[in-house]
């Protein structure tokens, strides 16, 4: 598998200024509909990412975070343990992140803090 068509591991992380960050996430809303937006908590969940639709690679670039959670079904109970567990590791989350959720499902994820979707996402 090439590096483009890889879900991006940690230490490929690369910051890139919200801007750019905005500039995919909505070209990622013009693939995936951002009316599917799910609010849980703290996170609002952009949808499933698919490979085939998406340049993984190029997404990857404008987050700040990869994190694989194990066996992590989005009801609330488990969002919310999910949600302390990445505030723990990661601090207060300012920019999306991708999350591999490894379960049942397989999906990938962004994840965004809410108060940057509603600064960046109008």
């Amino acid at each position: 598998m090439s590096k483009r068509n890889q879900w991006p591991q940690k230490a490929d992380f690369k910051k890139l200024p919200h801007a750019d960050a905005v500039a995919l996430l909505n070209a990622f809303g013009t693939i995936r509909n951002l009316e599917c937006l799910r609010t849980l908590g703290n996170f609002r969940h952009v949808s499933f990412i698919s490979p085939r639709s998406f340049d993984m690679f190029d997404l990857y670039k404008a987050l700040g975070y990869v994190v694989d959670v194990v066996n992590a079904d989005l009801d609330d109970k488990r969002m919310e343990a999910f949600r302390k567990r990445l505030s723990a590791s990661l601090g207060e989350l300012d920019k999306p992140i991708a999350v591999t959720l490894i379960g049942r499902h397989c999906h990938n994820y962004i994840i965004e803090p809410m108060a940057w979707s509603q600064a960046h996402l109008r």
